[in-house]
């Protein structure tokens, strides 16, 4: 992993001015979910959305992440496919072996300017882990999963230095590591990487990645955007985006 890859940390205090949502993985489906909000009313001006990562691969808009990144409404973790982009981007070899076979072509598309600026905001607009707090409860979000051992605040203190942390962060999808385990001082930890047919929840996690970008497969019949409300009974939402 490249040593400048960035692993911040980010509080976010209560939204007094409005509601927050969460979303779960995006691939590239941005239309999609600009639609999804205009559904649930979602108010610009007031209210925050935040996101589990993978932003980009498989949909057709992938080049559109720095637009978002950009909106002050708009927060997200880093996810792998953001991990492979960072890595692969100025090496074709790397990213013909790594990135491009797992959705990553649509870069040869983009010009030199556009690759630039994608770059450099996924290197400085997104983060390794972010905690939400509401007026009860706090909330925290990781891509993959975060490591069983740590309680989530010895987790976002030691994610900068540590691969291992790192790896669980983007790529674990162990959930049995969880079983009769929770993590201290979070209520709740919402995740991707894994797509599901369904919200899934184990231990003291929710995956909300119900594969949107992906394809209509054996093992994924409904592809979705599920955006989560942090309301007191949690309000789901899912939009459909089979091809």
């Amino acid at each position: 992993m490249k040593s400048s890859y960035p692993w911040n940390v980010i509080h976010f205090e209560e939204n007094e001015k409005g509601r927050d949502f969460i979303a779960g993985d995006i691939h590239g489906e941005f239309e999609v979910l600009e639609n999804a909000l205009k559904k649930i009313q979602f108010d610009y001006e007031a209210d925050r959305l935040f996101c589990v990562g993978d932003l980009i691969d498989r949909g057709p808009q992938s080049a559109r992440i720095a637009e978002f990144l950009y909106y002050k409404w708009f927060y997200s973790i880093a996810g792998n496919h953001e991990w492979m982009l960072y890595n692969c981007h100025d090496d074709i070899k790397y990213a013909h072996s790594l990135w491009y076979p797992n959705g990553g072509g649509w870069w040869e598309t983009t010009t030199q300017a556009a690759r630039d600026n994608i770059a450099g905001t996924v290197h400085s607009m997104l983060y390794a882990l972010i905690t939400v707090q509401t007026a009860d409860k706090q909330f925290g979000l990781v891509h993959a999963l975060s490591y069983p051992y740590y309680s989530w605040s010895e987790f976002c203190q030691k994610i900068g230095h540590d691969q291992v942390l790192q790896r669980w962060a983007l790529w674990e999808r162990d959930y049995q590591a969880f079983t009769n385990k929770t993590v201290d001082g979070i209520d709740l930890i919402f995740c991707g990487h894994t797509p599901m047919n369904e919200v899934y929840r184990f231990s003291n996690f929710i995956n909300i990645d119900t594969g949107c970008g992906h394809r209509t497969s054996d093992w994924l019949s409904r592809p979705a955007l599920t955006i989560v409300e942090l309301s007191k009974s949690f309000q789901f939402y899912q939009f459909p985006t089979a091809k």
